[in-house]
């Protein structure tokens, strides 16, 4: 599959994440995790995306008309040289549905989070899901802000080369017990680095898995580990030696 196939893919993945199980975009996703240039085109596709649901959900009612719903997708939207013209189409389409359906309503309770299964629960399974991002920021400490504000798991301020990189964004999970996982994406040499933060619901998830040692499956490394009473998880397809320590305390030493 092509960078060009996957992309054309992708402009239909929808912002929700309502996709993310879909087998139509398995290939696609998988391809976009290891090209750090696919990914980063994707990232500005979602957000490009949810700028134009959010200027759509601003309107107070369907009185308000197209033209002024249209006015205020332009006004919000992600300017890039590289972005192919879609608003004529998307804007006036979604404009036009939405205000002939009344649709406004289903936009505005789209699912915070992206729900998960406790059956056949798998690490992997959570990078699976982890594109699209639900926040985007370059800093660590806006990322644990705004999972805080959504009562969700807050990871400890890496530790190692963690610490001095920048974050891509973050996600919450969610399960129907109630139990949450929090997400915080790092970009590590062109690599995403997935810190997974679980909360005392979920944390049982992870029992007997060894704590503190990289183990590999299918190109995935992933490492599960303990601190200040709270359970971790990383997974990335970096080389975990460029990652040094990752939590206070940890030698680098300790690595394989």
């Amino acid at each position: 599959m092509n960078k060009e196939t996957v992309r054309e893919i992708l402009s239909a993945y929808r912002p929700n994440g309502a996709d993310t199980d879909d087998p139509a975009f398995a290939e696609a996703l998988r391809h976009c995790r290891q090209d750090p240039e696919t990914a980063r085109w994707f990232e500005e596709e979602l957000s490009f995306d949810r700028a134009v649901v959010a200027a759509l959900r601003s309107g107070d009612s369907p009185a308000e008309g197209r033209e002024t719903v249209l006015a205020q997708t332009a006004a919000t939207l992600p300017r890039s040289p590289t972005r192919r013209r879609r608003l004529p189409w998307w804007g006036g389409v979604a404009a036009a549905l939405l205000l002939g359906l009344g649709l406004f309503s289903i936009l505005s309770t789209a699912p915070e989070g992206t729900r998960f299964q406790r059956a056949g629960f798998t690490l992997a399974g959570l990078v699976e899901q982890a594109l699209p991002l639900q926040h985007e920021a370059p800093q660590f400490g806006a990322l644990a802000s705004w999972l805080a504000a959504r009562e969700a798991p807050v990871p400890a301020e890496p530790a190692g080369r963690l610490a001095h990189e920048p974050t891509v964004g973050c996600k919450v999970f969610a399960d129907d017990e109630g139990g949450r996982i929090s997400l915080v994406c790092f970009r590590v040499e062109g690599n995403l680095v997935h810190l997974f933060t679980f909360d005392d619901r979920t944390a049982g998830l992870l029992a007997g898995q060894p704590r503190g040692e990289w183990r590999d499956h299918d190109g995935l490394h992933t490492k599960v580990f303990e601190q200040d009473g709270r359970t971790y998880a990383l997974a990335t397809e970096a080389n975990p030696a460029t990652l040094g320590p990752t939590r206070s305390g940890e030698m680098s030493a300790s690595l394989p």
